[in-house]
C-alpha cells in the first residue's frame, strides 16, 4: 500500500493551518456574542421569575439591576467608567433578596434607560428612597456609598403581572422600560423590553439585529 509522502503531509498540514487561522475571527466573535447572549438570558430569567412570583403570591416583586464602575480620575479632563461587573437579583419587602445576586458574564453591563436622554452610566443611579436599604448585599456596595458611577435599576411587578415602575435617578418612567446590555470590549448591545401594561418580557434586539423573541 502506498503511504503519504512528506510533501503531501506538509501540504495537508498547511491547508489545515490556513483553515484554522481563517476561522479564528469567527470563533472569537461567537464567544463574545455568547457572553452577551448569556447576560440577556440571565436578565430575562430574573424578570420572568419575579413576574411569575408576583402573580402567584399576590405580592409586589422587584428585580434589581446593578453595575459597579471604576472611575478613572487619572485621565486628564476625561472621566472614564470601566465596568467591573454587573449583577441582578429578585427582591421583596417581606423576604428581602431571594436566591442571592446573579452575576453577569465579565464585561457585560447595564448601559442606559430608554427615554432618559441624559442617563448613561450616571442616569442609572437611584436615590436611597427608591431602593430599600435592606436590599444591600455585603458583596455589592450600595449606590452612592462608593465611587461615582455605582448604579442600580429597579423594575417592580404588581400582583397582576404589570410592570408599574422603572426608576432612574429617583424618578418614574411612565412608558415601558427598556434594559440595555452592552459588551465593554466589542461595544455590542442587546435590548430587553418590559411592557408596562402587560408585563411582557422579551429580547427586542441583539447586536444590532431585531429579534423580538
Amino acid at each position: 500500500m502506498r503511504g503519504f509522502t512528506l510533501i503531501e503531509l506538509v501540504i495537508v498540514v498547511a491547508i489545515l493551518s490556513l483553515l484554522i487561522f481563517a476561522s479564528l475571527p469567527t470563533f472569537r466573535e461567537f464567544l463574545l456574542s455568547a457572553r452577551l447572549r448569556q447576560g440577556c438570558y440571565d436578565v430575562i430569567a430574573a424578570l420572568r421569575t419575579a413576574r411569575g412570583l408576583a402573580i402567584s403570591n399576590r405580592v409586589e416583586y422587584m428585580t434589581l439591576f446593578y453595575t459597579t464602575m471604576r472611575d478613572n480620575r487619572n485621565l486628564p479632563n476625561f472621566k472614564y467608567f470601566d465596568p467591573r461587573w454587573s449583577a441582578v437579583c429578585i427582591y421583596t419587602q417581606e423576604e428581602g433578596i431571594i436566591g442571592g445576586w446573579k452575576r453577569l458574564p465579565d464585561n457585560i453591563y447595564f448601559d442606559y434607560l430608554y427615554g432618559d436622554t441624559n442617563s448613561g452610566f450616571k442616569g442609572m443611579e437611584t436615590g436611597g428612597d427608591e431602593v430599600p436599604n435592606s436590599a444591600k448585599d455585603p458583596h455589592l456596595p450600595y449606590p452612592n456609598e462608593t465611587a461615582d458611577g455605582d448604579s442600580m435599576l429597579v423594575v417592580i411587578f404588581k400582583s397582576n403581572g404589570q410592570a408599574v415602575k422603572f426608576s432612574s435617578t429617583g424618578r418614574l418612567v411612565p412608558s415601558h422600560p427598556d434594559i440595555i446590555l452592552r459588551d465593554s470590549i466589542t461595544g455590542d448591545t442587546a435590548e430587553i423590553k418590559v411592557l408596562g401594561s402587560t408585563g411582557r418580557i422579551y429580547l427586542y434586539s441583539f447586536m444590532g439585529r431585531l429579534v423580538q423573541e
